[in-house]
């Protein structure tokens, strides 16, 4: 990740998350009174060591290094109209301007083996936090977090942006404005994180997105089309572990089934930072505004050798509703960024379609 976000993503992680320094989740309060998270033991290969939760199978490996390239954060799956999969993720391959990224793409038939395609679907400084919406009318929106031109401070960013694509997700051409401007007060003192956008069964979009001020938290806002987006009050997500650090960013996805779930990467943990479990968990919703968060991770982390300095975990997640299944597909990292082992892997809950 050699984007001008290292800082942003590090502080992150390590106070928001907790997730790569999992000891600061912790408090010591005598010798016999450590409730410092431990990480589980395991020296296998991910598909031996991740655990994972009721109804999911791991399915293994969708890019490697080799084929992701000098890729960033945040991969992007949509299923096309015709039933393909598009993959899309953001590279840095301008050695002149290391903030200008272009959006590649891979293509599948079956969202599990991918070929590259040619050329760039859009490019632009900074390209992080993306997410993309297919609208009503066929077309496809991707919104990401303006990290050049508008950064507010290490830790928040100033502007929310989109680009429209209305060739089924090949070219995508950005949009004059801001879809949500940093205020600068209340909940975004200090900025705000990427938004997610769920299309809504009444046709309205939602955006979930970070505030961050004393600490970090998911906060929406609402729109009729999806560009002119209206807070809305209060908190969808507070603090989880390490409070201190307040809440991940979620993702909200509905289902097959209709049911709205808002993924997140994070630590959950009880009492006195006790019990602690790192990784991908699953959140339900039912209106939108309350998120209910899984006690455990349906994908769980792991260390190689029960120290912190080798902590694998899923990150930088993207969902999409197969014929098969609802699929997950993340990223591992290590405390040295991804894992050498692959760039993607995914997982699958057949029971959900």
């Amino acid at each position: 990740m050699s984007r001008k976000t290292n800082a942003f993503l590090v502080a992150s992680i390590a106070s928001a998350i907790g997730f790569l320094s999992l000891s600061s989740c912790g408090a010591k309060a005598t010798d016999n009174d450590d409730t410092t998270p431990k990480p589980y033991t395991c020296n296998g290969t991910p598909a031996t060591c991740l655990r994972l939760g009721s109804g999911w199978t791991y399915e293994g490996v969708i890019l490697n290094m080799s084929q992701a390239g000098n890729g960033g954060p945040d991969p992007v799956v949509i299923r096309l109209d015709d039933g393909r999969y598009r993959l899309y993720y953001a590279v840095g391959d301008t050695p002149d301007d290391p903030d200008w990224w272009g959006m590649v793409s891979w293509i599948s038939d079956d969202g599990l083996n991918f070929t590259k395609e040619a050329g760039y679907r859009f490019e632009g400084y900074t390209l992080f936090s993306h997410w993309i919406v297919r609208n009503p009318d066929g077309s496809f929106r991707m919104y990401w977090l303006d990290q050049k031109q508008g950064q507010v401070n290490a830790m928040g960013y100033a502007a929310v942006k989109s680009a429209l694509s209305t060739d089924g997700g090949w070219t995508f051409i950005g949009e004059p404005g801001e879809r949500l401007t940093f205020s600068g007060t209340g909940y975004e003192t200090n900025g705000i994180g990427g938004g997610r956008v769920l299309l809504l069964a009444d046709g309205r979009f939602r955006m979930y997105y970070g505030g961050t001020s004393d600490y970090s938290r998911v906060l929406s806002a609402i729109s009729t089309d999806g560009l002119s987006f209206t807070r809305e009050a209060g908190v969808r997500l507070d603090k989880l572990c390490p409070p201190e650090g307040g809440a991940p960013g979620v993702t909200p996805f509905t289902d097959a089934q209709g049911a709205t779930h808002t993924f997140l990467w994070g630590t959950r943990c009880s009492g006195n930072y006790e019990n602690s479990k790192a990784g991908l968990f699953d959140g339900m919703t039912a209106d939108g505004l309350t998120l209910a968060i899984a006690g455990s991770p349906f994908v769980e982390g792991y260390s190689k050798d029960g120290t912190m300095s080798t902590v694998v975990g899923p990150q930088d997640h993207t969902v999409v509703q197969t014929p098969q299944g609802l699929r997950v597909y993340f990223i591992l990292y290590g405390p040295g960024g991804m894992v050498s082992e692959t760039a993607l892997y995914s997982v699958i809950n057949t029971s959900i379609k």
